[in-house]
């Protein structure tokens, strides 16, 4: 819905050659498109009202078994996924509190990727099976449900 603002952003910084902007799309396929990609990108806040915010797509990242990339806005720093990745190292999150510029280590992060898949044709990421174990629906619904029980 937001496509012609996405658009703006890209011609103002000179980048409308790499944006493919498709509209609206079926979630098939989307899903066709995200198995295609070497990377999962995820998109979140986290703000002093709003905090923890974890999306399906990191979820659907998880099952991609893909790098994710996660972009955090938002004016609070030491948000939910950041302190995920410090754990299971998934990929790389960045927040950018108050607009700060993407730091160094991203930049690199992103330029290895990119080598390894201009160098080997693909990027190696296997899941780590303890990150996918303690992000599968199956268990977040039995430890759901043992809170549940705990608190009746």
């Amino acid at each position: 819905n937001e496509g012609d603002a996405v658009n703006e952003i890209f011609i103002r910084y000179n980048l409308e050659g790499v944006l493919d902007n498709r509209g609206y799309l079926t979630r098939e396929e989307t899903e066709k498109i995200q198995c295609r990609s070497d990377v999962y990108l995820v998109l979140s806040w986290n703000t002093r009202a709003s905090k923890g915010i974890l999306t399906g797509k990191f979820y659907e990242g998880i099952r991609a078994n893909k790098p994710i990339i996660s972009i955090v806005a938002g004016d609070s720093d030491n948000s939910e996924l950041m302190r995920i990745n410090k754990k299971y190292h998934y990929g790389y999150c960045v927040e950018c509190v108050d607009h700060k510029q993407l730091d160094e280590n991203f930049q690199m992060y992103l330029k290895e990727l990119y080598d390894e898949k201009r160098t080997k044709g693909k990027i190696y990421y296997t899941v780590d099976s303890k990150f996918a174990a303690r992000f599968n629906y199956i268990n977040i619904t039995r430890r759901l449900n043992s809170i549940m029980k705990m608190n009746t």
